[in-house]
């Protein structure tokens, strides 16, 4: 009976002794593993961070080189509508962005003007860009001759118009 006993005893520390190897070896590959994570999550969040001010960097760039201008600038979907403008646009028409962004392009023309938006836009979607002139109406009543340059852009796979109209009042009464 010593004999099994010590065969016994000899066998569980043998088992120990290889389940504590195995939970050695476990930990420290696991550990590895969980350490190149957590290096790596560190690395992805460092350069989410960069990312997100580059992208915040360039959003305030183009937003003082759209706002800096001295054309009204205006961004339209197919429907006519006016998804975008500048503070010049604002200015010169005298209504606020968020009353702008509630009105289509018709809605700023003179009664010359406002019958000719639809044959404008099929021919700046048709060439891709067009330059001609039309008449603005500000919020006062005041009609400001200008002269626009369409162009479409595509964004977010949206067929958009950006127009760009410049006040040639002056340019008018020389002439």
């Amino acid at each position: 009976r010593p004999l099994i006993w010590k065969m016994i005893v000899s066998a569980v520390i043998i088992i120990i002794i290889a389940l504590a190897i195995l939970l050695i070896m476990l930990y420290f590959f696991t550990f590895e593993r969980f350490y190149r994570y957590v290096v790596e999550l560190k690395k992805s969040r460092s350069a989410l961070k960069d990312t997100e001010k580059a992208l915040q960097e360039s959003e305030d760039r183009f937003t003082k080189l759209f706002d800096s201008t001295g054309d009204a600038i205006f961004v339209t979907n197919i429907d006519e509508d006016i998804i975008e403008v500048n503070q010049a646009s604002c200015t010169q028409l005298g209504y606020t962005r968020d009353e702008l962004l509630k009105m289509k392009m018709q809605n700023i023309k003179n009664e010359v003007y406002r019958p000719l938006v639809a044959a404008n836009r099929q021919k700046i979607f048709e060439l891709g860009t067009y330059t001609f002139e039309s008449v603005h109406v500000n919020k006062d009543g005041l009609e400001i001759p200008v002269e626009i340059t369409s162009r479409v852009i595509d964004y977010k796979n949206e067929k958009l118009i950006l127009s760009i109209a410049r006040n040639i009042g002056t340019r008018k009464e020389s002439e």
